[in-house]
């Protein structure tokens, strides 16, 4: 994995995560001052003597901004720039984890596996029952529904509903967005 690199105030970190692809970050503070330097430059109205007294007088440097989020892609993007050193597990340790992965997965495939054949079984249980029935019904039975469901359904629940609940809820909301107390 290459290093990082630096080049002035901006701070480039090339992160390969495969051999022909590099993750190039810079962070937001250094961007910012970067692009500032970069803008176009207008051509200036100003005569030649005012030019050479501003070249005379020392410029203040100018400041990054410094925002919320300055920062925060470094933070994260640390530990993929400096991968930790090597593992202090032992080849023991590092054989019983890919045993446990490995019958980890055995278990995950086995319940997909499970739940094919339940998914079977009932379209197999299914077309048992269409056969079964007198032949007016089973044509009947074999159009598909399409009819679209209501726009204003609701989900189903438990319990019926609480009367007035959806009104009181709407009003509290209101109440908190207008920055009063609820109570």
């Amino acid at each position: 994995m290459e290093g990082l690199r630096r080049a002035g105030a901006r701070t480039c970190r090339s992160i390969f995560l495969s051999s022909s692809s590099p993750l190039c970050y810079t962070p937001a503070a250094a961007f910012a001052t970067s692009k500032a330097k970069a803008a176009p430059k207008k051509k200036s109205v100003i005569s030649k003597s005012a030019k050479s007294k501003a070249a005379k007088t020392p410029k203040a440097k100018a400041e990054p901004a410094k925002g919320k989020f300055d920062g925060l892609l470094d933070k994260y993007l640390q530990p993929l720039a400096h991968p930790s050193e090597a593992s202090s597990s032992t080849e023991e340790q590092r054989q019983r984890e890919r045993e446990m992965a490995s019958q980890y997965s055995r278990l995950l495939m086995g319940r997909h596996r499970a739940e094919m054949k339940a998914l079977n079984l009932q379209i197999q249980l299914k077309e048992a029952a269409i056969a079964a029935l007198p032949e007016d019904l089973r044509e009947a039975a074999l159009v598909p529904d399409l009819t679209p469901f209501p726009i204003n359904r609701f989900a189903a629940t438990l319990t019926p509903p609480i009367a007035g609940y959806v009104e009181e809820t709407t009003k509290e909301a209101q109440r908190a967005a207008a920055g009063s107390k609820s109570r």
